[in-house]
């Protein structure tokens, strides 16, 4: 009901050193971003709301459950960003389960029995993941790079070009390297904006 709320909290934030707390001017990109975060706090919130009418009016006993059938599938637009990372992780993670079910504990099931089988071929995507998510990977760094005093995104993306300079599953952009990360998803190849990595993992750490 107070609009000078609503701009405090877009366009400012405070900063607590020692006894003293600094108000701090956000940048033009970091209030985009915390209106982007308020209006999908709000579509979140409305979207429950849905979800609980629905349940009421089909009488079931949970409020914060609706079955939905969703197909996974990859994200890839002109900029992809923080976000897409994050689902197309998933769907990596998604795959690799599709492999070991259908191909791998297969194949070792037809071993214990004895069947005569042919070896399929199949990708494997567990570098890919390892890339990603392991303890020295993309997500692992982007942590590391959160807790320091001056971390960046772009001290984070020059950080990730040298590690992984030779990596075969990691792509780098010839131009503008320090804003974009590129992977070798098994769904093809994709590159991302590094630009509001740090600010939007602190979001979910925090």
């Amino acid at each position: 009901t107070n609009p000078d709320l609503l701009i405090e909290a877009l366009c400012f934030k405070n900063l607590d050193v020692g006894n003293e707390t600094f108000k701090i001017d956000l940048k033009q990109n970091e209030c985009i971003y915390a209106r982007d975060c308020l209006s999908m706090t709000l579509y979140q919130n409305m979207f429950d709301w849905i979800v609980k009418k629905i349940n009421l009016s089909l009488e079931t006993e949970s409020n914060i459950f609706i079955g939905i059938l969703d197909i996974f599938g990859f994200e890839s637009f002109k900029q992809n960003n923080f976000e897409q990372l994050c689902i197309n992780y998933t769907n990596e993670n998604l795959q690799q389960q599709f492999n070991k079910y259908v191909f791998k504990l297969e194949q070792i099931e037809y071993d214990k029995e004895k069947i005569n089988w042919e070896i399929i071929q199949f990708p494997d995507n567990q570098e890919c993941l390892d890339l990603i998510h392991s303890k020295n990977g993309i997500f692992k760094m982007l942590d590391e790079e959160c807790m320091l005093p001056k971390g960046s995104d772009t001290s984070f993306n020059r950080k990730l070009n040298k590690k992984f300079y030779n990596h075969p599953f990691y792509l780098t952009k010839k131009i503008n390297a320090d804003h974009f990360l590129g992977i070798k998803h098994y769904a093809g190849e994709i590159f991302y904006t590094t630009k509001l990595f740090c600010n939007k993992n602190m979001n979910l750490i925090s």
